[in-house]
């Protein structure tokens, strides 16, 4: 998946996942771009740890810092993100 990813722009993004998921997905665009933690948490303005704690699953995220993560990775418009209880 990541090869179909790499350096594409993507217009749009809703999905429906748990943190968990969340936070992989996040570490795995991260990675794809080649940004260190420090600097994804530098643009959307939280602290390292807080990036590896959304990482790692332990933390949901706000909507507006999913849309923060989702613009420092690429998307040109709004992401959505909906947490799923499971």
């Amino acid at each position: 998946m990541t090869d179909v990813c790499r350096g594409t722009k993507i217009a749009s993004m809703e999905i429906t996942v748990n943190i968990k998921e969340f936070g992989a997905l996040v570490q795995m665009l991260r990675i794809d771009h080649g940004v260190m933690q420090r600097q994804l948490a530098e643009r959307i303005r939280v602290s390292q740890q807080t990036v590896s704690l959304i990482e790692k699953g332990r933390v949901g995220v706000k909507p507006e810092v999913a849309e923060k993560i989702g613009e420092a990775m690429g998307f040109r418009e709004r992401v959505r993100v909906e947490l799923s209880d499971e």
